[in-house]
């Protein structure tokens, strides 16, 4: 992955916590040792994770504000592997 790529990537694994952004994961860390297909497989685990907590605090607590920021966290999981999906089929067909 080039540079503009892994940018493009942090930027949608990044979430604002009280004002301060907070990565979700480390994209360009990860990239350092692994394939972006390692990266892609250990988002979807991340992904899973994060499915199986939102749905035992759902259990708990409906109204928990928790929630809120799980799914939003869910939802940007959910692009950065599409985004690199994207990417890896458009360089496939290329």
């Amino acid at each position: 992955m080039n540079r503009e790529e892994i940018t493009a990537l942090q930027q949608c694994l990044t979430v604002q916590k009280q004002g301060v952004p907070r990565p979700i994961v480390q994209v360009e860390r990860l990239m350092q040792r692994h394939t972006p297909e390692e990266l892609e497989a250990y988002l979807g685990s991340v992904r899973r994770d994060y499915r199986k907590k939102i749905q035992h605090l759902f259990e708990i607590d409906p109204g928990n504000p928790q929630l809120d920021h799980l799914v939003i966290v869910i939802f940007r999981l959910n692009m950065a592997i599409k985004l690199m999906r994207e990417r890896r089929m458009a360089k496939e067909a290329a």
